[in-house]
């Protein structure tokens, strides 16, 4: 049986501090340059679904059921609906920039919206694999204790 204390004992919340610090600086660096390309809109995206996942999954283990497969179950669904997300917030970030910008020309297109959308299943498998990932090495790191 895995015990939730785990968690704290990890560090999981200076994690969790560390990781939305680096997305609100990621996030402050991008909104600065006059950048067109969906790169960086993408990586700082990530940036915001990565403490999401995280903070989704940290919610998820505080509760009493603590068996492996359920415990690997809620790993990757947390992996799951992080990576689902990046999609929606690079759109919300782009609207957000375009619209405080307001150039004659917008830095984003409509068909880069749309490359964003298409992107959804790639992230949604990205994010399960990640999940998959994490949660093998974090039943290992607690099984080797």
């Amino acid at each position: 049986m895995l015990d939730p204390s785990f968690l704290k004992e990890s560090g999981m919340k200076w994690t969790l501090r560390i990781l939305w610090a680096m997305a609100g600086l990621f996030w402050f660096v991008w909104f600065g340059f006059e950048d067109r390309g969906i790169q960086m809109v993408v990586v700082v995206a990530v940036g915001f679904a990565l403490p999401l996942g995280f903070q989704v999954f940290t919610v998820w283990q505080t509760s009493t059921d603590s068996m492996q497969a359920t415990w690997m179950l809620r790993s990757v669904l947390s992996g799951g609906i992080a990576g689902i997300l990046v999609s929606p917030i690079a759109i919300v970030l782009v609207l957000i920039k375009v619209s405080l910008h307001q150039h004659e020309v917008p830095d984003f297109s409509q068909m880069d919206l749309q490359n964003l959308l298409q992107r959804i299943p790639f992230w949604l498998l990205t994010g399960l694999l990640f999940g998959a990932a994490g949660g093998v090495w974090g039943w290992h790191q607690k099984s080797s204790q």
